[in-house]
């Protein structure tokens, strides 16, 4: 059976979802189960081949639900907000750049809340290195929960 534990602590999430520990009410989608942190990877990376529905998906996204994004997810908004930007800004219109400008000015803002620091260019590289490094801190924590449980059951 699966617990509803808080993302941040660990600790187990009353009915309404609050953490006593953290204070915190999270939405379902936002739980964890089993003390298992959330993953990072996301199930689809953004294609950027397909230029004009990345630019509409970027549109349609308020700063709300960018905050929400994995960090990952917001290096691929960011490379398509930025080549939109570098568009709009060629073709002189002055609406799209000024909504672009703005876009690229708030993922960049998130992204350096997060980590301290956001790229100044992305290039495929620099996605691919992002990408193994999700994906090797999430074996590392695999393994190491696995090792846990393992000395677990050992003691008992």
């Amino acid at each position: 059976m699966e617990n509803a534990t808080c993302k941040y602590c660990g600790t187990d999430l009353d009915q309404h979802l609050t953490c006593s520990y953290c204070s915190i009410t999270f939405s379902p989608e936002e739980v964890c189960y089993n003390k298992e942190r959330p993953h990072q990877m996301v199930d689809s990376i953004p294609i950027i081949d397909d230029f004009e529905t990345m630019i509409f998906e970027l549109m349609s996204r308020p700063t709300e639900t960018l905050l929400k994004e994995k960090t990952i997810t917001l290096y691929y908004l960011l490379r398509a907000a930025r080549k939109a930007k570098d568009k709009y800004f060629r073709a002189k219109d002055q609406e799209r750049l000024t909504f672009f400008q703005k876009k690229v000015y708030t993922i960049e803002n998130i992204l350096l809340e997060r980590e301290g620091t956001f790229p100044l260019s992305i290039s495929d590289n620099l996605l691919k290195k992002k990408s193994l490094q999700v994906n090797k801190f999430e074996q590392s924590l695999s393994d190491n929960n696995r090792n846990k449980m393992t000395r677990l059951l050992i003691r008992m």
